[in-house]
């Protein structure tokens, strides 16, 4: 379980890969998503809100194992959101606070 209290599934030993999504708490409407993956390929990112209904629905560049992605958030409500990242085997989920 991740620091921000939400597990983490596949992650690499020694802690290659990582998902990290800021700031946090969000306010002004853009997060970025920073990422390493295990190996290169597409990621989707999927945003939920806490009902579990997906929001937002994005891909990172395939070619890149590490890399940050803008996130525009302005359009959700203020609330609790998990920014979920799966890649090939690898998943993990962040949780996100959206202020307004």
């Amino acid at each position: 379980e991740g620091r921000d209290g939400v597990a983490s599934a596949g992650r690499v030993p020694g802690g290659a890969a990582y998902v990290r999504v800021g700031p946090n708490p969000l306010v002004g409407g853009l997060a970025t998503l920073r990422y390493s993956l295990p190996k290169a390929g597409p990621a989707a990112v999927t945003v939920y809100d806490v009902t579990g209904r997906s929001v937002a629905v994005t891909r990172t560049p395939g070619h890149l194992v590490t890399g940050s992605l803008s996130l525009d958030m302005r359009s959700l409500s203020a609330g609790v959101y998990l920014v979920q990242v799966e890649a090939g085997d690898y998943s993990a989920t962040r949780k996100l606070v959206v202020q307004k």
